[in-house]
């Protein structure tokens, strides 16, 4: 992992907020400044996962962009957009690319191109 510094000299920090951070670094014996590395990191990735979530949600990208564009896999972008109700506009031809997204990584190759060239099923 590269490590860029990122001077935030003119933050200023609520002093409930810092009383928190301190708690934590107490509490996990670490320091403050590694408990907002840790903060941020999590914040920051939460923060993509629930931005490219709602691109799927809005139909704008597939589960697996968004998964993609998030750094996850695409079980753990399945699990967040269940838990958190996320559903995109249904088409079928996107759900198809998806499935065989998912059977192409699983190394099923033939299965996935019967996925993508099997006829529509209109009720």
């Amino acid at each position: 992992m590269t490590v860029q510094t990122l001077s935030l000299g003119r933050l200023k920090v609520e002093a409930e907020t810092v009383q928190t951070l301190d708690l934590l670094a107490q509490w996990q014996s670490v320091s403050r400044v590694q408990v907002i590395q840790r903060l941020l990191r999590e914040g920051a990735r939460q923060a993509r996962v629930e931005y490219a979530a709602g691109l799927y949600g809005r139909g704008e990208v597939t589960l697996e962009r968004a998964a993609e564009m998030a750094g996850v896999t695409i079980y753990d972008m399945m699990a967040h957009v269940r838990s958190h109700g996320i559903t995109p506009p249904v088409d079928l031809a996107e759900l198809r690319a998806d499935v065989a997204g998912m059977l192409l990584r699983l190394g099923h190759g033939d299965l996935a191109r019967q996925v993508l060239q099997s006829p529509s099923v209109v009720s």
